[in-house]
């Protein structure tokens, strides 16, 4: 008898545990519903515990985002450490716009051209910094130069970057954001490439209506293909990398902050933008599906095309692969 009710109990508590389980799942699919789904999940964020960091100024930073960014940093290159000390210490501009256009906040070389290049044939008009100098395609050549305001203010943020650091930071600090969409009939419905990625917290702050994709890739594979294509140009992978060249790196510690950054970045939209707002791009990832790519983008920037997500790969290169190859360089 006493074994036929150990058995029972037994029973019954494996059917409490299993019934549980079914619940905790239906709350996760639940609150999931309606939402834009990732290209590819990203694994590197995970939420930190709440601290803060006291600055050399006395500034306290109490965003967890923050305090874990700029800790990862200082521990890796004093030299990155004072720039981004110099952009976190302090309280941050409160002025932002209510403009809601879409920012790609990948680093360069992550496939910011390719994913521009979707956008543009989901019907957006995409300003690419190669737009500066003109080396993308025909038509977005003529649309960086009907947005002179976006252009101009892209090349002064641009110009920024490369001065020595204080020179860069008192630039930057007086940058009016309101020029880059100050642009009507047309305006830019997207933006992406150098410096997006270098200024993000104030693309963040000042535009915290707008939706924004981060196109990324493994940290190793970014830096070698960085320098291999940049050289003398890129630039150091964090906030504000004012005078600082990636070459000057060693190379364990440009991963590391490339890694850091990416971290930072996912933190901080996670904290301030609801999951339909945000999107992470990988095209490296093996497991790239064209559909639910161009499906996924689709809902972001609320631009669907039943056609080309049943008939076009997503670009990986400055092309359109349909039905049949059409070259669009």
């Amino acid at each position: 008898m006493e074994r036929i009710q150990g058995w029972r109990r037994s029973v019954i508590l494996k059917l409490v545990a299993f019934s549980s389980i079914l619940v905790a799942c239906w709350i996760f699919i639940s609150s999931n519903e309606g939402t834009t789904r990732l290209f590819s999940a990203s694994a590197s964020y995970k939420a930190p515990l709440e601290s803060s960091y006291t600055c050399a100024n006395g500034f306290i930073i109490h965003d967890h985002c923050q305090v874990e960014y700029l800790k990862r940093v200082v521990n890796t290159s004093g030299r990155a450490g004072l720039n981004v000390e110099r952009v976190l210490c302090r309280t941050q501009r409160s002025q932002a716009s209510s403009v809601n256009v879409v920012f790609g906040l990948g680093q360069g070389t992550t496939g910011t051209h390719a994913v521009s290049y979707a956008l543009q044939f989901l019907g957006l008009r995409v300003f690419h910094f190669a737009e500066l100098y003109e080396q993308g395609h025909p038509e977005r050549r003529l649309a960086a130069q009907v947005v002179p305001n976006a252009r101009r203010g892209l090349q002064e943020l641009r110009n920024a970057l490369y001065q020595p650091p204080e020179t860069c930071h008192d630039m930057l600090d007086r940058f009016n954001f309101s020029v880059l969409v100050a642009d009507t009939n047309p305006s830019v419905d997207a933006f992406f490439d150098f410096p997006l990625n270098e200024l993000a917290l104030e693309f963040l702050n000042f535009f915290p209506e707008s939706r924004f994709l981060i196109s990324t890739r493994s940290a190793e594979g970014w830096v070698s293909a960085r320098l291999r294509d940049h050289g003398e140009s890129a630039q150091a992978p964090y906030l504000r990398p004012c005078g600082h060249p990636l070459r000057e790196l060693p190379r364990n510690a440009a991963i590391s902050l490339f890694n850091a950054h990416r971290t930072f970045l996912e933190c901080t939209l996670m904290d301030r933008l609801p999951s339909n707002r945000q999107l992470y791009v990988d095209l490296w990832a093996s497991n790239l599906s064209s559909r639910d790519s161009w499906i996924q983008l689709g809902d972001l920037v609320q631009h669907r095309n039943s056609f080309i997500e049943d008939h076009c790969r997503f670009p990986r290169e400055q092309r359109l692969l349909c039905d049949r190859e059409t070259n669009m360089n």
